[in-house]
């Protein structure tokens, strides 16, 4: 309505992106992603976003060559050393690109294992949202303190084949504070049995 060309893309929701969930787990993802590794679909999404806003920016002929250069960058360590430059230019410190120590750290981790045999599948993604809320990573209330370093690392995507007793993810705790919820809300989330129906990342493109 304000005469600005838009562009919108509707993507899958069926289990989180990557494979972090928490504020510091998914910003060492990130950082991962911008040296060229990483989760594929989280890399996809970027080039793809990244591509599209190239060629809305006449920086590209397309969003096909908009993508191309963003996955140079990744790969070419540019992005990264960009990141570099952004975090200090904003006050923070750019050994962290180098020396993921300096980040926060939860000092627990304790598994979460199948109980059977099967293929993954996420039955309710929230409540992935709602186990990292009750081990601090996020607010109940507005005035609630956000411990950045708490969260969960999936080890397996959904459509995974595990066995029983293999780590599906890893809880990254304070001294067991919400454990058992998140436990139960992590068990709660997922399904582990018949293979599910997968859809693309990418459900749907539309322009103004």
């Amino acid at each position: 309505s304000f005469g600005l060309r838009a562009t919108v893309y509707q993507t899958s929701m069926v289990e989180p992106l990557g494979r972090a969930v928490g504020h510091t787990l998914e910003i060492e993802e990130s950082l991962a992603c911008l040296a060229g590794d990483g989760p594929e679909d989280l890399r996809t999404l970027v080039t793809t976003l990244g591509g599209e806003m190239l060629a809305a920016s006449g920086l590209a002929a397309d969003v096909d060559e908009g993508a191309r250069k963003v996955a140079a960058s990744l790969d070419d360590g540019s992005a990264l050393e960009t990141m570099g430059r952004i975090i200090a230019e904003q006050g923070g410190d750019p050994r962290c690109i180098d020396d993921r120590s300096l980040l926060a750290h939860a000092p627990d981790v304790t598994p979460l294992t199948a109980e059977s045999a099967g293929t993954l599948s996420f039955l309710d993604c929230r409540r992935v949202g709602l186990a990292v809320s009750a081990l601090g990573g996020g607010r109940m209330q507005l005035d609630d303190v956000i411990d950045t370093a708490v969260g969960v690392v999936w080890r397996h995507k959904a459509g995974d084949e595990v066995a029983a007793g293999d780590v599906l993810c890893d809880i990254h705790h304070r001294a067991g504070h919400g454990l058992e919820v998140a436990r139960a809300e992590l068990s709660a989330a997922v399904h582990v049995g018949a293979p599910p129906e997968l859809p693309p990342l990418v459900l749907a493109r539309q322009t103004s």
